[in-house]
């Protein structure tokens, strides 16, 4: 997901967190967890709310010759 330039800066990926997080907690989920890039932005943001490293991973994708 990613909010156009001109409305960037809003608040508005945090109220679509807010909103996914207090639906899941609604349904029961008392678990939630998020995947970010090291090198994105998201990772910073995600801090800022309360997130945590928890722990890395690597994926590898092998193409079709």
């Amino acid at each position: 997901m990613q909010t156009r330039p001109a409305h960037q800066g809003r608040g508005l990926a945090r109220a679509v967190l807010d909103t996914a997080l207090r639906r899941a907690w609604h349904a029961g989920c008392d678990l939630v967890f998020l995947e970010a890039s090291v090198e994105d932005w998201p990772r910073r943001f995600y801090a800022r709310l309360g997130f945590r490293e928890i722990a890395v991973t690597h994926l590898f994708t092998r193409l079709p010759a």
